[in-house]
């Protein structure tokens, strides 16, 4: 009786002492598990937060790279402090100019019932005038006025993308072409004024009458 009394007290004994390990085995895995999970999703919030950061800093990057296109930056080594710097000096060397354009002209000079663009397009057309931007190196107009059709017969679209310097006098090309560089180049100078000679477009008409012709001379009319 005794003997079997012991063998099931030891069997009882293995059985609690087996069930307690397991216990704290699976306990000690489930705070494992806690832990991985826990840092797991710190690595995740991580790499989110970095990825992030990284888009923000190539969409600044794309930001500043346009910027310096569009103010014709000759910053070669991309610094983004100069960059801005440029653009800052520009939109000031610019002020007179934007201020016309985004009504803060003095509505003494100007008839109510007109618009700035409106009273900008009759100024130029009183006195035969008309507006060109186009880039310094290479000369390529990027917009021009409705009133470069009466001053010189060109239909507006028709120049955007061609080179500023073929319009001019083959004569006077290398004097304007010095002259805008030095101007791109010394930025504290606010206006320069360049006389020369601009291509007409040519007459329909007389291209008619002059077919015979091997090359028609262009006709230039002098601009300021």
């Amino acid at each position: 009786m005794s003997d079997y009394a012991l063998r099931l007290g030891g069997s009882g004994h293995s059985v609690s002492a087996s069930g307690s390990a397991a216990s704290a085995s699976l306990a000690g895995e489930s705070d494992l598990s806690d832990a991985m999970l826990s840092g797991g999703g710190g690595d995740s919030k991580r790499r989110s937060r970095n990825l992030n950061e990284k888009k923000r800093r190539d969409l600044f990057n794309g930001l500043v790279n346009e910027l310096a296109v569009l103010i014709g930056s000759r910053n070669k080594r991309n610094d983004k402090a100069k960059i801005l710097k440029d653009a800052l000096q520009f939109l000031r060397l610019h002020a007179d100019e934007t201020s016309f354009s985004t009504g803060d002209l003095d509505e003494t000079v100007k008839p109510p019932f007109l618009t700035n663009s409106e009273l900008l397009g009759l100024y130029l057309q009183s006195h035969s005038g008309f507006l060109v931007q186009f880039s310094v190196d290479t000369g390529s107009i990027r917009s021009v006025s409705e009133e470069v059709s009466a001053c010189l017969g060109h239909e507006p679209q028709a120049l955007v993308g061609e080179s500023f310097y073929s319009l001019v006098h083959p004569s006077e090309r290398d004097q304007v072409a010095t002259w805008c560089l030095k101007r791109s180049q010394s930025p504290d100078q606010s206006q320069i004024v360049i006389r020369c000679a601009l291509e007409r477009a040519p007459d329909p008409a007389a291209a008619g009458e002059s077919l015979g012709q091997l090359q028609r001379r262009p006709e230039y009319c002098a601009v300021e």
